[in-house]
């Protein structure tokens, strides 16, 4: 089956015309499936781009959402809204609520949208704040201390997921591919290629995913992962076993682009 996989397309910074545009080069490629590591979006416009793509698309898109997704609007808002368009539209589907999709004949597809948890590089003692604490309610207000900790939960909320559906996977299938935001090691997550500087790598690395994901892989040594993640906006690829590998789009605002076209048997 062939699967296109977007990430980071940042609808938000195209007119509808742009938008309709670049949706209508993806159609004209004519996949199976198309696949969406997050930031899609903000939350103002998040409705009427989920609703293009699923109109314009004639097939399913999974996808998982990035920390724009969240910009002008809150948690609560947006999970809220995208469960509406997923009833409305059944060939979106949001991944990170116990789904195995089955692709091609030995291949399943899983995902979270993760976060970066605050605990790369230089962790609590990085003084660099992204948009998140002024653009997604849900952490305007808050000192240090506690943006790290919602960090750390909304990491380890997707690490424990993925915990528990691996196993799962493991069961349907011998490959693999875990869809989600934020890269889950250091050296997935590149500016200017080189691994992010130790201020800013707390807020483009989720550690706790990286931890879970290893200790699958190593348990499951014959079966392979394919990790396929956003965010960072550079370019990576980083194999930390011989049966895992992370690959990271790359990406540029007013410029979405496909970050690849799979081929799965």
């Amino acid at each position: 089956m062939k699967l296109i996989w977007l990430s980071d397309i940042h609808l938000e910074f195209l007119g509808a015309v742009q938008a309709r545009s670049f949706i209508n080069e993806v159609v004209a490629l004519k996949s199976d499936a198309v696949l969406i590591t997050g930031d899609i979006s903000n939350a103002r416009l998040l409705e009427f781009h989920l609703g293009l793509l699923a109109e314009l698309l004639p097939c399913p898109v999974y996808f998982v959402l990035g920390n724009h997704d969240f910009y002008l609007g809150s948690f609560v808002q947006i999970d809220s809204l995208v469960k509406t368009m997923c009833s409305r539209y059944p060939n979106l589907i949001e991944l990170g609520h116990g789904e195995l999709i089955r692709l091609g004949t030995d291949t399943v597809l899983i995902g979270h949208r993760g976060w970066a948890d605050g605990r790369a590089g230089q962790g609590t003692r990085s003084r660099i704040r992204l948009n998140d604490s002024q653009y997604i309610s849900d952490f305007r207000g808050l000192d240090a201390h506690q943006i790290f900790a919602l960090m750390n939960e909304l990491g380890d909320d997707s690490a424990r997921y993925i915990s528990e559906i691996m196993p799962k996977a493991y069961t349907e299938s011998q490959n693999i591919i875990v869809a989600t935001h934020v890269p889950p090691f250091t050296e997935a997550a590149l500016y200017q290629n080189k691994p992010s500087d130790p201020a800013y790598a707390p807020h483009f690395v989720n550690v706790a995913m990286g931890r879970a994901i290893l200790e699958c892989a190593k348990a499951h040594r014959h079966q392979s992962i394919a990790m396929l993640c956003g965010h960072t906006h550079h370019r990576a690829v980083y194999s930390p076993l011989a049966n895992l590998r992370v690959d990271v789009a790359g990406a540029e605002y007013n410029d979405p682009k496909v970050a690849s076209v799979l081929t799965i048997p």
